[in-house]
């Protein structure tokens, strides 16, 4: 998994389980939090919380939140997260194996709504504005209103999409797994 800095703090995700707070200049581990089987999603600091994907046994997983002290406040059970959360105003966007992309409240760990999209949804999610994108292994790019999870279109691209959407210059561009990379219209 990648690594997130925060001020003085390092976080990161490991293959067995945990996540990890580090500081920055020493080095040393503040404190880990045995949270599932691994953990392959950055890990995202927001105010007093740090907000990760788990993957459990036999495709069950979730997102959880930790206290400044690696104990956990809530768990949104979910399948399997692989997906890095994407900040969305109060809530986080994540993808799960289930095939959707759910919104998920930052200070209640609730699921505000989620929207099915075909394959797994693996990659980082996307926000601009009022809207979330999102790529399934269907090979579908999905663009969704924030505020209900309401489809706004969909573009069947082929293959299936692993790479996370990035926004640029009114467009939205995606690696697919055929080795192509797309340029969309967001509106």
């Amino acid at each position: 998994t990648g690594f997130v800095e925060a001020p003085a703090q390092l976080y990161l995700g490991t293959d067995d389980g945990e996540c990890l707070a580090v500081d920055a200049a020493a080095g040393s581990v503040l404190w880990r939090a045995r949270l599932g089987q691994v953990v392959r999603s950055s890990p995202l600091p927001i105010g007093d919380r740090v907000i990760v994907g788990v993957i459990e046994a036999k495709g069950a997983g979730g997102l959880v939140a930790l206290d400044a002290k690696g104990k956990p406040v809530w768990k949104a059970r979910l399948q399997a997260v692989f997906s890095s959360c994407a900040l969305a105003g109060s809530r986080v966007l994540v993808g799960s194996d289930d095939g959707s992309l759910h919104a998920v409240d930052i200070d209640k760990g609730s699921v505000a709504w989620s929207s099915a999209l075909g394959g797994k949804v693996r990659a980082t999610p996307a926000v601009a504005g009022d809207t979330a994108y999102a790529g399934d292994f269907g090979g579908r790019m999905s663009a969704l209103g924030l505020a209900d999870g309401v489809p706004r279109w969909a573009a069947e691209l082929g293959a299936p999409l692993y790479s996370s959407p990035c926004l640029a210059a009114g467009l939205l561009v995606v690696g697919a797994n055929a080795g192509v990379i797309h340029g969309l219209d967001r509106a």
